[in-house]
């Protein structure tokens, strides 16, 4: 992130194991597919998927510990994600960012080579 004094993206959970180079709570908090399953039960989580047989996602405690530490928690969520995010004690702001229209990419890609 371009201010990384001000702004910080969660920190994701999965299941699958560690890879030698990741730092756990850094890279991800690495956690048992059972405890995730139970964590999805209990809606702990703002989004979530799988993956090659991994379960994948963020946390609202991920969120909080962001807050938590004086920085504003950046997210790219899927809209139907925002629902959980609202309902929750953290006051999210919400911004929609839309792409040009393909048309307008072909023609910048023109002019630009």
């Amino acid at each position: 992130m371009e201010d990384s004094s001000r702004f910080a993206a969660a920190v994701p959970h999965t299941s699958r194991a560690r890879k030698d180079h990741e730092a756990a709570g850094q890279d991800y908090h690495f956690i048992s597919r059972a405890q995730f399953e139970a964590d999805i039960l209990n809606r702990k989580f703002v989004e979530h998927g799988e993956y090659e047989k991994a379960y994948y996602g963020t946390s609202l405690e991920a969120i909080r510990e962001v807050v938590n530490s004086g920085k504003i928690c950046v997210l790219n969520l899927h809209p139907q994600s925002l629902k959980i995010l609202r309902g929750s004690d953290l006051k999210p702001y919400t911004v929609f960012v839309a792409p040009p229209s393909l048309e307008k990419l072909r023609q910048k890609k023109i002019r630009n080579g």
